[in-house]
């Protein structure tokens, strides 16, 4: 492998301040010697600073403010005995990618909580991101490596490498390719809409009735929405989900809560589903659509 390779990260300094980031940038051997050489913890893990894989618009942490993503993260919340065996697992299973791998502050002796770093071959989307680790769970998952579902967030930070007060601490570097993560989520994302349109083809046709017969203008958005593509990061997952909420908001004049009951069961067939907050965004956006277009026709 080449020496030369380094990745940006940002830089917070208190995990409470997600306003005042730094970008910091780490070459392959600096960053695996910090890891080893990882400082004592001088108080609690809430103190740490957070570090990102991802850069921000103003350096601002957020999932809407992402720019690229460096790395992919991993969390491996069951306790591991060797640490070494589970980052050789990870490089096998991803095809003999390069990982770095450090326990985090919750270890035990004998018992390490696990964070793996992965490597992209060049920087990614955060939907490039959401879709590839999607596909690295269903790896790992059969290597019996059980990654932490939260990590699929592209702007989520992870406390930096230190020792905690037990000496409880690990660090393992392997090299390797890095992980192509635009390919990667092209595949994934054909796969899911493989998988999709197959459940869509099995699914019960609706019994036959007469248009809006006896129905209300809820359970009539409802069956509206059950017809519209479901959302799948890395094919514009995003547009997708914002289309429905213009639908339930601007065509059928629904009230937020109506509007996001609808938009809760339509985020469950999404792959992945989306957080509450995003869908109040949604929601929120497509509001402030239907009155800018109300203000151009007047």
């Amino acid at each position: 492998m080449t020496d030369d390779l380094a990745w940006t990260f940002t830089y917070y300094r208190h995990a409470l301040d997600a306003r005042r980031g730094v970008r910091v940038t780490m070459g392959r051997d600096e960053l695996a010697a910090n890891m080893a050489d990882a400082a004592p913890m001088r108080g609690p893990k809430s103190d740490l600073p957070l570090v990102c894989l991802a850069t921000f618009e103003g350096n601002h942490r957020g999932n809407a403010r992402v720019e690229r993503v460096s790395m992919l993260g991993l969390d491996i919340d069951v306790p591991q005995a060797d640490p070494g065996d589970v980052a050789a697992r990870i490089a096998r299973t991803l095809g003999d990618v390069e990982v770095f791998v450090y326990s985090t502050a919750s270890s035990l002796p004998g018992a390490f909580r696990l964070r793996a770093l992965v490597p992209y071959d060049v920087p990614a989307t955060g939907d490039e991101y959401r879709t590839s680790w999607a596909m690295v769970k269903r790896l790992l998952a059969c290597a019996s490596v059980e990654i932490d579902r939260a990590c699929c967030d592209p702007a989520r930070g992870f406390y930096v490498w230190a020792v905690p007060p037990n000496g409880a601490y690990a660090s393992v570097h392997i090299d390797g390719s890095p992980w192509p993560a635009a390919h990667a989520a092209r595949v994934e994302a054909e796969r899911l809409a493989a998988e999709e349109a197959e459940r869509a083809r099995s699914r019960p046709a609706p019994p036959q009735r007469s248009a809006g017969e006896g129905l209300s203008v809820l359970e009539r958005a409802r069956r509206y929405v059950d017809r519209m593509p479901v959302a799948i990061q890395g094919s514009d997952g995003s547009g997708a989900t914002f289309a429905v909420a213009r639908k339930l908001v601007a065509d059928f004049n629904l009230s937020d809560d109506d509007a996001m009951s609808i938009l809760r069961e339509y985020s469950a067939r999404c792959q992945p589903p989306w957080s509450e907050r995003e869908l109040l965004h949604k929601i929120a956006s497509a509001k402030r659509a239907r009155v800018r277009v109300e203000m151009n026709r007047r």
